[in-house]
């Protein structure tokens, strides 16, 4: 961890001396997954000890499944540098916030990444927008049942799904007998 600290974030740095946030002409717009092939397939294990820890990657499904539920998750590819992805993701607090992420990625590991998000330039761990766009992209889609956000629906019963109880069900006294 001391040495990434003194590292510092080089795709951060390779961002803004190449003015990657506004340019939008070098940029190609992937659709589907299909089309990132080369992004590595990781680990559960191997996304943890990116995140240094369990929160972001807890947060990861639940925050890509609503960015991709509302049509909010633009995967694009730097045409001057294929191994380096740009995501724009909206904020899950603010629907106008919008934050632009950069993932570098080089055979089967991360090698960097750098958010416009308030903690998205750190190089040790990563913010949810990272650890959530590498759980989907290198770990989720992989999945054949990707784990359910809700664990908990299937043992909710609806209301109206719920036979009314009539008076030959139930016992007049009261009491039950064995």
């Amino acid at each position: 961890m001391l040495d990434k600290a003194q590292l510092g974030n080089q795709v951060q740095k390779y961002v803004e001396d190449n003015n990657l946030i506004r340019k939008k002409a070098i940029y190609s717009e992937v659709n589907g997954t299909e089309n990132v092939l080369d992004f590595p397939k990781l680990t559960l294990q191997q996304i943890r000890d990116i995140t240094m820890g369990v929160y972001q990657l807890k947060q990861a499904p639940r925050y890509t499944e609503s960015h991709l539920s509302d049509d909010n998750y633009m995967l694009q590819t730097c045409r001057d540098r294929p191994n380096l992805l740009r995501v724009k993701l909206t904020s899950r607090h603010s629907s106008s916030r919008v934050y632009s992420l950069w993932i570098e990625f080089s055979g089967d590991e991360v090698t960097g990444w750098y958010c416009t998000c308030k903690v998205g330039a750190r190089v040790v761990g990563c913010c949810a927008h990272i650890a959530s766009t590498m759980w989907y992209l290198g770990y989720s889609r992989w999945e054949l049942e990707t784990p359910s956000t809700c664990k908990y629906a299937d043992s909710i019963l609806n209301a109206k799904d719920v036979p009314l109880e009539t008076d030959s069900d139930s016992d007049s006294d009261g009491f039950i007998e064995e």
